[in-house]
């Protein structure tokens, strides 16, 4: 074994440090149908000290170009959070603008775009994974692209009948019911589809783990801690008092802004839905709901949650 030693006239070489922008960034990305609790799984995950929950990323142009009376989760006025300032901030040094577009056409544009964006939220978090729940197989498609984002991919799921009637009661509080978006039929195919389409897509990629909406309610505990081992971060026990931790993200449904003290099942569906939707909806979607271990039969679905 040898020492190094240095001669007085010749400095060893410093080996440089990665700017800030050749950095791999961690990211998590929460993929699934609307109405499956992305929300939910986001707030147990980002109550841990290492981990931005940012929200839908792929809507922060529309929220932030006009914040009107949103909030964000830390309670803040969007356009007066200190977070989202220096992240703005980060945006227009490395981009020119505060508030860029990440639903662009240019693949170019858009890997730059938001690479700059992951990288501004590191730069006022240095220790943070990231956590993006924009949902979409399409947008996560693209940012695996990125070689300078280290994804991890979590799918999350829901019984089918509780998504599509979820948004058919979305659908009759805005009094829209007549918008394709909110039929229940429509809703019960998509998500057969997505959630087939995800599987098949991501379940051999070594960063992929799929979690229940049901099994999470169930024994929220087990389950973050199964989410935290598969992202390689320590679980914490504040993540079980989500409600009382500062996060940051800018979107989400109105779960979020509540500082929910518990966690409680929505099982409006078992009993309200009516017969002939129950059972057509179990028709449509019985293979893709059989794959994921879903009880067939109401009273069967009732015994579980």
């Amino acid at each position: 074994m040898h020492d190094l030693v240095s001669s007085p006239d010749v400095q060893p070489a410093a080996t440089p440090a990665p700017s800030a922008d050749e950095r791999v960034i961690p990211l998590i990305y929460v993929v699934c149908k609307g109405r499956s609790g992305s929300t939910l799984t986001a707030l147990l995950m980002s109550a841990n000290s290492r981990i931005i929950g940012a929200g839908e990323v792929e809507s922060f142009h529309k929220r932030f170009s006009k914040p009107g009376h949103r909030r964000c989760t830390c309670g803040e006025a969007l356009d007066a959070c200190p977070f989202w300032a220096d992240v703005q901030e980060g945006l227009e040094a490395r981009l020119g603008e505060r508030v860029p577009k990440f639903r662009v056409d240019d693949d170019a544009t858009f890997l730059r775009n938001n690479e700059a964006f992951f990288a501004s939220i590191q730069d006022t978090a240095p220790t943070s994974i990231l956590l993006d729940k924009s949902k979409k197989p399409g947008r996560l498609d693209r940012l695996l692209t990125s070689k300078k984002l280290d994804i991890t991919i979590v799918h999350v799921v829901r019984d089918v009948r509780a998504v599509a009637y979820s948004f058919q009661q979305r659908g009759e509080r805005k009094d829209r019911t007549d918008e394709l978006r909110y039929n229940f039929l429509k809703n019960i195919a998509r998500w057969a589809w997505l959630n087939s389409w995800i599987t098949l897509r991501y379940r051999r990629h070594p960063r992929y783990l799929r979690v229940r909406y049901e099994d999470l309610v169930a024994d929220p505990e087990k389950h973050v801690r199964a989410l935290m081992a598969h992202v390689g971060v320590p679980f914490e026990d504040s993540q079980m008092d989500f409600g009382k931790a500062e996060q940051h993200a800018f979107s989400g449904n109105r779960m979020r802004l509540q500082n929910a003290d518990g966690i409680r099942p929505d099982t409006k569906y078992i009993e309200q839905l009516p017969r002939w939707k129950w059972w057509v909806g179990t028709l449509l979607a019985f293979p893709v709901l059989r794959y994921f271990g879903y009880p067939i039969a109401r009273p069967d679905v009732a015994s579980r949650a």
